[in-house]
């Protein structure tokens, strides 16, 4: 998540810094920047409808996923040198040979 909103930032950054330094017309760059949020504002809300849709699907994934992670992190006790090797269900474990 970290790197994406660097991503934005820079990206962001990067944009206004070419705007200040361009060589052409206000008009022009204006045009330019009011088109260019009109394909921002259409692209956020094409994304909000595709959220919208996939959140009932997404969401119960998650917080299953979210169960298994816990069960298996509590499953370790700190000190313990075995490995947890079952697919979250059995409570298999396997002693590293070494």
């Amino acid at each position: 998540m970290g790197y994406i909103r660097g991503f934005a930032h820079g990206a962001v950054i990067g944009g206004v810094i070419g705007i200040c330094l361009a060589p052409q017309e206000g008009e022009r760059t204006r045009a330019q920047l009011k088109e260019a949020g009109k394909g921002v504002r259409t692209g956020l809300e094409i994304t909000g409808r595709a959220m919208q849709r996939v959140a009932p699907v997404v969401a119960p994934v998650a917080g299953n996923a979210m169960q298994v992670v816990d069960r298996v992190r509590h499953r370790r006790e700190p000190g313990d040198d075995s490995v947890y090797a079952g697919n979250g269900t059995s409570g298999e474990t396997a002693t590293p040979s070494g």
